[in-house]
């Protein structure tokens, strides 16, 4: 984060794992002298291409040639690839809340399925503890009513941690780039928040058709992650798409062990 909250990304490497670049001046390739550019060595041709506002941060473009003898090149991949800090985070955060409502959700539909096979002395604390900010008191409340956690846990437009508001937050940050995402992806987390704004879920929980509900978002979510997976292309975006989702996994999966294991006194 140098040049005005701009990332960068550097990818090649030779024979020995180093990577392969060096730095022409400023002054040598003409552009602003807070800017430099690194290209592959076996490269003749190259070309730079650069935004011109007054000050940063800047819009950063470098377009580089195929290596002259491919064959004997061990740089063909290097490339240089720049990104706003803002657009990055936006990626990360909007994979990563996309990661948590799909956790989430198996997790409500497995303790559900459970409570139903469990429905005198089942309880939903675990799961309201770690998903929730409830104090002990609001959790004894609800934590032996499914229908009330589901509605809570999905719904609830004063539950900061809701289904409901996640994707709200994950579309608004996937709004402020749409440049930056397919517009299949964006068209799927859209469709995503105006079903989770409307009526049906509440409608489901009332008459009880609870895991089909469940079911359907779960679905829904994986249409997104399949989305995803088919239709952004693979550079710095789907790099920052990829931490947040497995940071998220990595915590969700960190934050069970240890509601679980506390329950045991391990």
């Amino acid at each position: 984060d140098v040049f005005g909250g701009v990332f960068y990304s550097f990818s090649g490497c030779n024979n020995d794992g180093v990577p392969c670049f060096f730095y022409f001046s400023a002054h040598y390739i003409k552009i602003p002298p807070y800017f430099c550019a690194g290209v592959c060595p076996c490269v003749r041709s190259w070309s730079v291409a650069v935004t011109t506002p007054t000050r940063p941060p800047h819009s950063f473009f470098l377009t580089v040639s195929r290596p002259v003898r491919k064959e004997k090149c061990t740089h063909a991949n290097s490339y240089l690839i720049s990104m706003l800090s803002r657009i990055a985070d936006s990626l990360f955060w909007t994979r990563r809340y996309m990661e948590r409502t799909d956790g989430m959700l198996r997790m409500l539909r497995i303790n559900f399925i459970t409570s139903l096979d469990r429905a005198a002395d089942f309880s939903w604390k675990p799961v309201l503890g770690m998903f929730t900010q409830l104090n002990a008191e609001q959790i004894a409340a609800i934590e032996h009513h499914s229908d009330a956690v589901l509605k809570y846990m999905i719904c609830q437009r004063d539950n900061p941690n809701s289904i409901r508001n996640i994707i709200g937050r994950a579309r608004e940050n996937a709004r402020g780039m749409q440049d930056h995402v397919t517009k299949e992806v964006w068209e799927s987390l859209n469709e995503y928040y105006h079903l989770m704004n409307g009526k049906e879920i509440e409608t489901a929980i009332d008459n009880q058709e609870q895991i089909l509900m469940l079911g359907n978002l779960i679905n829904r979510g994986l249409l997104f992650f399949g989305i995803c997976e088919v239709t952004m292309p693979r550079g710095a975006g789907w790099d920052y798409m990829n931490l947040g989702k497995f940071t998220e996994r990595a915590i969700q999966t960190v934050d069970i062990l240890d509601v679980r294991f506390s329950q045991i006194d391990y």
